[in-house]
């Protein structure tokens, strides 16, 4: 009933019966977030607020570790102002406090995060190890969630990761931050905000100049970056180095994450001779889910 998109009211008599208002909410939004589903386009603007549906989203995202929700970086990034440093910051801190073992992280999970935040493996054995140290503090539980936090980086690394065909999108800035932006940010601002037919086309990385200001902006949250990935593309895969292998999600696990199996899909069956609406078709998924994971890869 929930996947055919029918509102309670909707419901036939029979169904209604068995399930109260406050259970169909409850299952509606259970299944929107499993599925990383946009609270627009889906059935939970029906059961709930915006903003409630996204904190519940990124709450439970991050205690199944999954991948940073990039396809929902319209609201996620430009509204919440939630950015992957912070998303992941907090994931890593909450595993430690629970003295987790770093193979539980997802693969694919643990190789974005090794990227945004620059701590793997040995990273991750190391601040534990010094959480450990605080002896009686730890062993009480003391403040775990601060000692965590101080062996972690304080701030995203000074050099993001640019390609020049990325989008850079502007989040929603508030009157005092607009007030402390130099000119050259604020002029880059206005630019990467202006919609397409506007600005004559996508505004990309390489029309954004000079780098070290996008990456100034991006580093303190005041823009984030896009992949575009067009259904006629074709992606080729080069060998994987310093890919995190870690845990596995089982497909039938409660946090299994669709993008994360979608993209061992992809891994298996692209080719370069393949179009990215062939691929969704050749995987038989949707178009916009196969980009998103693209999306992802590219990173």
């Amino acid at each position: 009933a929930i996947a055919s998109g029918r509102v309670y009211d909707d419901l036939p008599p029979r169904i209604r019966s068995l399930i109260s208002p406050n259970e169909w909410r409850t299952r509606v939004k259970e299944h929107c977030i499993q599925r990383g589903l946009p609270w627009a386009t889906s059935l939970a603007c029906t059961v709930m607020g915006q903003q409630e549906y996204y904190e519940d989203l990124l709450k439970s995202y991050k205690a199944w570790m999954r991948l940073f929700p990039y396809h929902l970086s319209d609201y996620v990034c430009r509204v919440a102002r939630v950015t992957p440093f912070k998303y992941y910051l907090d994931m890593m801190v909450a595993v430690l406090k629970e003295e987790r073992s770093y193979d539980r992280i997802p693969n694919f999970t643990a190789a974005d995060a090794l990227g945004v935040l620059g701590i793997g493996r040995n990273g991750y054995i190391a601040a534990l190890n010094a959480c450990k140290a605080r002896r009686l503090m730890w062993r009480v539980n003391i403040n775990r969630e601060g000692i965590a936090r101080e062996q972690l980086p304080q701030e995203p690394a000074p050099n993001p990761r640019l390609e020049p065909w990325w989008r850079v999108a502007v989040v929603n800035i508030g009157a005092s931050e607009y007030a402390e932006l130099g000119p050259e940010e604020l002029a880059l601002l206005k630019t990467a905000a202006l919609p397409p037919h506007a600005a004559g086309g996508d505004m990309r990385v390489r029309d954004l100049q000079p780098p070290g200001v996008v990456r100034a902006l991006l580093r303190r949250g005041l823009a984030y970056l896009e992949v575009p990935v067009e259904a006629g593309d074709r992606f080729a895969i080069p060998p994987l180095e310093g890919f995190v292998s870690n845990k596995t999600t089982a497909a039938g696990e409660a946090g299994a994450d669709p993008l994360e199996t979608l993209l061992y899909g992809v891994f298996v069956a692209n080719s370069e001779r393949l179009s990215v609406a062939q691929l969704a078709g050749i995987l038989g998924v949707g178009l916009p889910d196969l980009q998103a994971a693209l999306g992802v890869a590219c990173r």
